[in-house]
């Protein structure tokens, strides 16, 4: 089944007239007063035609093909919906990820204060084992920030493929 959509036209002779001038290569050809009288008949609503918003879907009889670029699919809305919640939710995502690394390098900072606190230096002097542990806390310390920046670029660089592979499904959507 073919859908057109209303671009404006105020008449259902106009309507009919961009229809025929859309018809598909190789089909068989209608005249003006035919088309104007099936697309009537499938669609009451034409018979106010000029108070109907542009956008209205317009069901054509099936023995007329609409050239594909005419033709409205239904997908298209479903498809467009779904690809800007998806983009809603990659930002929504990149956002998320750049909370977690400010959280993360915040306890991080937190952590170095902490052993060099008076309080850290209390508990060595009073179990020296503890000696060893903070100093291997330490050097984690040093090395997280690095070791975080690094995670948080390759998962940018995900999202950034994601964002990519969003762009293109996009671009071919629009041929759908």
């Amino acid at each position: 089944m073919n859908i057109a959509e209303l671009k404006g036209d105020k008449t259902l002779t106009a309507l009919a007239t961009r229809l025929l001038a859309k018809q598909a290569k190789g089909t068989t050809k209608i005249t003006r007063a035919e088309l104007e009288s099936e697309l009537i008949r499938l669609n009451p609503q034409l018979g106010t035609i000029a108070e109907l918003p542009v956008g209205t879907p317009v069901i054509v009889p099936p023995h007329f093909v609409l050239s594909p670029a005419e033709s409205a699919s239904p997908l298209r809305g479903m498809t467009e919906a779904l690809l800007q919640q998806t983009e809603k939710d990659l930002t929504k995502l990149r956002a998320s990820l750049d909370e977690h690394t400010t959280e993360a390098a915040a306890q991080t900072d937190r952590v170095k204060v902490w052993l060099a606190s008076d309080q850290a230096r209390e508990l060595i002097r009073s179990n020296s084992s503890l000696r060893e542990v903070f100093s291997a806390a330490g050097a984690a310390v040093k090395s997280l920030p690095k070791e975080q920046e690094s995670a948080k670029a390759e998962q940018a660089k995900a999202l950034d493929r994601v964002a990519a592979s969003l762009a293109e499904f996009r671009a071919r959507a629009a041929t759908f």
